[in-house]
Parts: structure tokens; sequence; C-alpha cells
């Protein structure tokens, strides 16, 4: 298969995964999708693996891990990226630094993903992003996040 056909389908397997298997499994198949999808130098979907492959670390225990990869993945959705993929990268960022403990940081960014989110959901009210969910839905889930973090 094609790098990125293979990275794809390992992409959308994960996301399948994710709620029914161990989150170590998750892992794995995430950074099989990882090293296809650096082969395939597609940017959009390099950047919705590394959001996956780091919430999934995070979900394992290994936060240090997660929040580097989250990381890697907020400097790749530059300005010129898909507002919804920003967004999601900046979350899942945000949540891997709160469960480092890094509340203050966290909470700065959520707030960085609350505003690119509300963009997102301006600019394309019907349109979905590359998860699959909504603007609005993304909105909901930065919202929750940043809520959560405040209280």
């Amino acid at each position: 298969l094609p790098d990125a056909l293979h990275a794809r389908l390992l992409f959308v397997k994960g996301r399948a995964m994710d709620g029914h298997a161990p989150a170590q499994e998750i892992v794995q198949v995430m950074e099989e999708a990882l090293a296809a999808a650096t082969r395939a130098t597609d940017g959009d979907l390099l950047l919705d693996v590394m959001c996956m492959l780091g919430a999934a670390m995070s979900y394992t225990g290994r936060h240090d891990r997660g929040a580097e990869v989250s990381a890697r993945a907020v400097e790749l959705a530059g300005p010129e990226t898909d507002p919804a993929r920003r967004s999601r990268a900046l979350g899942v960022h945000a949540q891997s630094l709160y469960n480092m403990g890094r509340h203050e940081e966290a909470f700065e960014i959520g707030r960085r993903a609350l505003e690119v989110a509300r963009a997102a959901g301006a600019t394309a009210e019907a349109g979905q992003n590359a998860m699959n969910q909504s603007p609005s839905r993304s909105i909901t889930a930065v919202n929750s996040f940043v809520t959560w973090t405040s209280s």
C-alpha cells in the first residue's frame, strides 16, 4: 500500500479502537501510523495521527511522552492549518499538560484552543473537521476542558 493510504487506514483503525481497546494497543497502532504518515509527507494526516498518538500516550500514563507528541502537533498546526485541526492539537496538548500537573499552562492553551474552535465555527458553520466532529462539537469539548481546568 502507498504510505498515505496505509497511514490513513491505521489512523481509522486507531480511532475505531478508542474506547474499545487498551490505550497501549492504540499507541502501537498510532506509532505505526505515524511512521507511515511521516514517509507520506502528508501534513494534515501527520497532524491527525500525532493528536491521536499524543492523547493515547497520555491515557497510558505516559503523560510526558504524550505532551512531547502533542507539542510537536501544535508546532505542526501553524496559522495556515485548518482551524478545527489546530484547535484539536491545542486541546490535546492542553489535556496532556493538565495530566502532568501543569494546570496553569494547560488552562492557557485550552483557552487558545477555544478561541480557534470558535473561529472555526464562525467560518465553517456546517462543515466537519477531519475527525468527523462539527466545529460546534469541538467548541463544546474545549469549553468543557476550560471549565474543568478552571474549577
